[in-house]
């Protein structure tokens, strides 16, 4: 419902809104939480939106906080009078200064057992492209230091990765004191994520789109190469050591603040304040009229839907009496006409036996002559016949009266019938009125979506409702975006105008951040720093593993906001730490893709079960943190593949990642056909230029140690052909489900190229996939393996964004399981000739190190 939307929203690429599921998703999280406590869990499939749907939760959040800040007189009400507080740093003082609990529990922190899905959305958030180009530059929002913290082109400065000592530290280095990081020389380890996604490695074309393999790049390195290609960069660790001195970051800022504060007199500071606050509430106000549309449409559809029950009800009572109408009619010309007929016979035969009776009555001669038996038998017979007569009257009497019941009860009905049509009448009319305003109403608004429903009914249950945007009406997402950024705007105002406290306090958290141990601080002094630092970047992160280190000076119910992201992979008890020390909580994953990996063997487990009686259901073998997150959520559904059903909560249904190979293979083999398919077509420019179809390359042979040479030969000519066609190294990625096969591809594949077992990809994709799917058809088991569940599979396919590859053994994989089911999703491709018998580049079947 209208009413329902937050007053901020993310300011989205081409202005694009949530579709049903996930808008319904985030309007029940903050019903729900939002003041409240608690946790939800949200199942994601794969390409389902689960960042777009985060993006605006957080922007949600931090309008809200805004709320907060919009509700103070002047920006110092945000820090309590007295109170300051010291602490003791080593006999070093460190301050701090105490807000106003109203701005705790603001704070959001993204964590996930899987530090890929931590960093996706922490370095999202703040990148340029995530947000509509019409907003910048003035949506800006310390866009620069976003840009030193997350090493990629931003818009603003959103969010920050946390975790280890390491990452705190460059992150305190770079959102506070503007270090930049240090270029150094080397590779990174081929395959991963830093070798992919290296911002440095972005402005350096030939490496990015180096088709070298490791060996030739090591052979380059040792001095048999070209020695004008010997040195790359890529981007630091992100330890202190490594960074070098670079803008002022926020701390010089801040001393710019300061500066300026000072030449401004009270009243021009609270004039500023003011301005920032009216500008918020101008853009608030703007969100509340642009929804205005939305909200009569809502009243119109509620009065139409009002009517449209009357109606019905009015209907079928009119069915009813017409019905009645009908069985007194067939009564008054039916059997009651009958029985009238009969009775009015009956009688008036016995009137005429009765009049005959009296004409022949006895005169006195005949009476004398028979001593007056023939009178006495006159009588007896006449009082027969009155008898008979009584009776035939009686009985046309009362038929009569029944006659005239009917007769009466037909006029009622047809009075209350007629009464009913004109009632109806009035409310058809009725109906085409609102129906009219409504349509008038969508015009005017421009909701083309309900316009459409409205005078054709195209939009039911179904695809497309999932599909739509709901309440889409023109404008009033953009007037919800620009609350979200007149929010951030209002926090910088603040900033602004109390840049020393705000200073005091984030070198406080920084110092908590980066180990320190303050004596004598108190629990709200604490949650102050915390509270500034949020508030300067709304969203920190952090891996399960490193949380306790990151957030240890929080206690429990000090975090706003958990946000967790790939909760399918997480252990239940990884999640407890964080659960602890947050107030909310929002788990967002899916039990159909890959599981959480255990470390401890299933005999002990079972061994520590039966000792402390719990039962089988809670073993972290069996759950993860999404199933039970799911199992607290009551809003949901059943999910999965057929016979194999779990319920999940608040499901995201409409895919917008794959093409409808990879589409289709997932939604057949794990969601039973739940997914609806949204994908929109990339542009002409945008889209892969490998022109092989997806689909199978055979590829049968023996295995060593499930690495299959004749795949790896396959693998090769597969890459010519592609590069052939101008496919870059870095729109591809390899995968297997075998770590056997990964040590052959690291030495096999160009550093670039990213490549690794299907749980190393997780939370990410590519344009082009690979699957070299490893054994061989006499290792039955690490197959079998392979296709036991439909988690692998359904992870490796809906990397692919264009085209996915499958190498392998079409014969024998085809009769394993799932993909006996796929194969006409996969039809076999077949590698041009002059590829194979043509090599021209460093992928070539006579290098040495491919077997």
């Amino acid at each position: 419902m209208p009413d329902s939307y937050a007053d901020g929203c993310w300011p989205s690429e081409k202005h694009l809104g949530l579709v049903h599921s996930q808008q319904i998703a985030v309007n029940t999280i903050l019903a729900t939480l939002g003041k409240s406590e608690g946790l939800l869990g949200i199942n994601g499939p794969p390409g389902t939106g689960k960042t777009t749907l985060l993006r605006d939760l957080i922007a949600a959040i931090v309008t809200q906080r805004a709320d907060v800040l919009a509700g103070l007189r002047r920006a110092s009400d945000v820090f309590l009078k007295d109170g300051r507080e010291v602490a003791n740093d080593g006999g070093v003082e460190q301050a701090g200064f105490k807000l106003d609990p109203a701005l705790y529990g603001f704070e959001i922190v993204v964590a996930s057992s899987n530090n890929g899905a931590v960093e996706n959305v922490t370095l999202e958030l703040p990148q340029r492209d995530k947000v509509d180009e019409t907003w910048l530059p003035e949506g800006e929002y310390f866009a620069e230091l976003g840009e030193l913290t997350t090493g990629k082109p931003a818009w603003g400065m959103v969010s920050g990765a946390l975790g280890s000592k390491s990452r705190r530290t460059a992150f305190v280095n770079r959102y506070f004191y503007g270090h930049t990081p240090r270029k150094r020389k080397g590779k990174p380890k081929p395959g991963t994520p830093e070798a992919s996604d290296s911002p440095v490695a972005e402005d350096n074309e030939s490496a990015s789109f180096s088709w070298l393999t490791a060996d030739e790049e090591e052979a380059m390195e040792s001095g048999e190469g070209n020695q004008d290609d010997q040195e790359s960069t890529v981007v630091s660790d992100g330890t202190e050591n490594e960074d070098e001195a670079g803008p002022r970051g926020f701390l010089g800022w801040l001393g710019m603040q300061a500066q300026a504060n000072s030449e401004r007199n009270p009243e021009q500071r609270q004039r500023r304040w003011r301005n920032a606050v009216a500008e918020y509430n101008a853009a608030k106000l703007a969100a509340r009229q642009a929804s205005e549309g939305a909200r009569r449409i809502r009243a119109v559809m509620q009065d139409l839907g009002g009517i449209d029950y009357r109606t019905e009800s009015a209907q079928a009572t009119l069915g009813a009496l017409e019905q009645q109408l009908a069985e007194h009619r067939r009564q008054l010309l039916g059997q009651a006409v009958q029985d009238t007929q009969a009775a009015r016979h009956a009688l008036e035969t016995r009137l005429m036996a009765l009049s005959q009776h009296l004409d022949a009555r006895p005169v006195l001669w005949s009476n004398l002559l028979s001593l007056w038996q023939t009178q006495r038998r006159w009588n007896e017979k006449h009082a027969v016949l009155e008898q008979q007569r009584a009776l035939a009257q009686f009985e046309f009497d009362r038929l009569a009266r029944v006659n005239e019941q009917i007769a009466a009860a037909q006029g009622d009905l047809e009075r209350r019938a007629d009464a009913m049509r004109k009632e109806l009448a009035q409310l058809y009319r009725h109906r085409e009125s609102l129906r009219h305003d409504a349509s008038d109403l969508a015009r005017t608004y421009q909701a083309h979506h309900l316009l459409a429903w409205l005078e054709d009914g195209v939009i039911g249950r179904g695809d497309a409702i999932e599909l739509a945007e709901p309440w889409r009406i023109e404008g009033w997402r953009q007037t919800r975006a620009h609350v979200f950024l007149q929010a951030l705007k209002l926090h910088r105002t603040f900033f602004e105008l109390e840049p020393l406290r705000l200073r005091t306090n984030l070198f406080l958290v920084n110092a908590l951040l980066t180990g320190t141990r303050m004596q004598g601080m108190s629990r709200d002094a604490v949650r102050s720093a915390w509270a500034s630092l949020f508030m300067v970047v709304p969203v920190l992160s952090s891996t399960f593993a490193s949380f306790s280190r990151s957030f240890a000076t929080l206690m429990n119910g000090e975090i706003g906001w958990l946000l967790v992201d790939e909760t399918g992979q997480a252990t239940p008890q990884a999640a407890v730490g964080a659960l602890w020390r947050s107030r909310r909580a929002v788990f967002v994953g899916d039990p159909l893709q890959l599981k959480p990996i255990m470390t401890v063997s299933d005999a002990v487990l079972e061994h520590m079960r039966t000792r402390y009686h719990v039962d089988s259901h809670w073993l972290p073998n069996r759950q993860s943190a999404q199933t039970l997150a799911d199992e607290a959520t009551p809003w949901g559904r059943l999910a999965g593949p057929a016979g194999g059903k779990t319920w999940v909560g608040l499901p995201l249904v409409v895919h917008r990642r794959c093409d409808r190979p990879m589409y289709a293979l997932a939604n057949r083999i794990a969601y039973d056909g739940t997914m609806v398919y949204g994908t929109i077509p990339p542009a002409p420019t945008k889209d892969t230029l490998a022109r092989l179809d997806t689909g199978w390359i055979d590829a049968p042979g023996p295995s060593e140690d499930n690495w299959v040479p004749a795949e790896g030969e396959a693998l090769r000519d597969l890459l010519q052909m592609l590069r052939a066609d101008g496919v870059k190294p870095d729109e591809i990625s390899v995968i297997t489900p075998f770590r056997a096969v990964v040590q052959r591809l690291n030495r096999m594949l160009p550093r670039r190229m990213v490549h690794g077992t299907i749980h190393t990809m997780q939370g990410k994709e590519s344009a082009v996939v690979i699957l070299v799917l490893g054994a061989s058809s006499d290792n039955s088991g690490a197959r079998n393996w392979a296709v036991s569940e439909p988690n692998l599979l359904n992870v490796a396919a809906t990397r692919a964004k264009r085209r996915l590859y499958v190498i392998g053994d079409r014969s024998d994989w085809q009769e394993r399981a799932l993909f006996c089911d796929v194969m006409d999703l996969l039809p076999e491709q077949f590698l041009t000739a002059d590829i194979r018998t043509n090599p021209s580049s460093p992928l070539d079947g006579r290098r040495a190190s491919t077997p």
